[in-house]
């Protein structure tokens, strides 16, 4: 049964060595000018600051090619995907592409107000924020508009940032304001911020019977559509969550820590940062293949969903020691404290297991004599924790 259960370890220590993500061929030196992200199918859209859109057909490289073609604004604010049709908001209004946008044909019909803040859709109508406090609602692909205000606070704060669909309710979060919630698809809006001590609101999410908001001041979620709202602790210091994306039972969040992975509607998380330079990520975007975050500082990243699906990053190890580092026939590892049932795993750059064995000891010398000259991965199980690092084989 040990052995077993050693061998399983091992498997899954594998995916998380050579699981990373990876800096795409971004439109811009970095993410800072980036206000939109978004997938449909294999297309990547990025919204840039004074460029308009940039699509990558081919999930993030090699290339960005503008897309502009019919726009009146290069202040791209959001993007929805619905069916095949793909929705721009920008300052002008709103834009809609039906090829991937190689064309853009403005669908204003209906709208007082063309600055917009955000945009979703429930697969049946579209839901768009404009200026402050103000909803409008599609339910013909855009081609009118139909204000949809009644209940919300019209302020200088009152800004909306973002829509989550659930039960025939629509939620919906603002700047300055928390989340409002619409039950007659909305017609009318409550405020529904019971709990919530933070009123600036990110980005909304549904997932079971749980709606998750990401605010300036942490995660909180509800269970009881919105009337109440607990504040769900990452075991960090303070930290603002800023977006969501949803694959099956897997839930992502993007906050100035990093990235976030829950598999249990955001009952618990765990960050899946290996690779990232920075870690400040304002957006998510999803498809059937990747993950895609926008960085603030280096732009957007991409990792394979297949990398990530149950996996767990954890690094609590801090104290371990690794040398000498360029390594020859040996490396020594010591930890502050004596391991039980621990182990180490050394792999190559492509995440390949070449060799395991247990260690009880706090300090353990290994022999990598029979390793060709690189640069190779180690790392350590314990029962608790695991940490990886990274050595030169001279």
């Amino acid at each position: 049964m040990k052995k077993i259960l050693i061998i399983t370890i091992i498997a899954l220590s594998t995916i998380q060595v050579n699981a990373q993500w990876q800096l795409t061929t971004c439109p811009l030196g970095s993410g800072d000018g980036i206000f939109s992200l978004a997938t449909n199918g294999n297309y990547v859209f990025a919204g840039v600051e004074g460029l308009g859109v940039r699509v990558s057909t081919n999930n993030g490289n090699p290339l960005w090619n503008a897309m502009n073609n019919g726009l009146t604004s290069s202040y791209i604010t959001s993007f929805t995907v619905k069916g095949s049709d793909v929705f721009a908001g920008t300052d002008a209004g709103i834009f809609r592409s039906s090829n991937n946008g190689t064309n853009w044909s403005v669908v204003n019909n209906g709208l007082t107000m063309t600055f917009i803040t955000s945009m979703s859709n429930n697969g049946t109508s579209i839901f768009a924020g404009a200026g402050l406090g103000q909803i409008f609602r599609s339910d013909n692909n855009g081609a009118l508009w139909t204000e949809i205000s009644n209940g919300l606070p019209s302020s200088t704060s009152a800004m909306t940032t973002c829509f989550a669909f659930k039960d025939g309710n629509v939620f919906e979060g603002m700047t300055g304001e928390g989340v409002y919630k619409s039950s007659n698809n909305g017609l009318n809006w409550t405020a529904s911020n019971n709990g919530m001590t933070e009123p600036v609101v990110y980005s909304l999410l549904v997932s079971g019977t749980t709606i998750l908001a990401a605010t300036l001041d942490g995660l909180y979620a509800s269970v009881d559509d919105g009337s109440n709202w607990n504040s769900i602790s990452l075991g960090i210091p303070y930290f603002t969550a800023y977006c969501f994306a949803k694959s099956g039972s897997n839930l992502y969040m993007g906050t100035d820590k990093g990235i976030f992975l829950s598999t249990n509607d955001g009952a618990t998380w765990d960050s899946i940062n290996t690779g990232l330079t920075n870690r400040n990520v304002e957006m998510l975007a999803i498809n059937g293949t990747y993950l895609f975050a926008n960085e603030r500082q280096t732009g957007v990243w991409r990792r394979p969903l297949t990398e990530i699906i149950g996996m767990k990053e954890i690094n609590k190890l801090d104290d371990l020691a690794l040398f000498p580092i360029p390594a020859i026939d040996e490396i020594n590892i010591e930890t502050p404290q004596t391991l039980q049932e621990a182990f180490i795993s050394v792999y190559n750059i492509n995440g390949v297991l070449l060799f395991s064995q247990s260690i009880h000891e706090s300090k353990t010398v290994i022999d990598i004599s029979m390793l060709a000259k690189g640069v190779y991965f180690i790392k350590l199980n314990s029962n608790k924790s695991s940490k990886v690092e990274k050595f030169i084989k001279e």
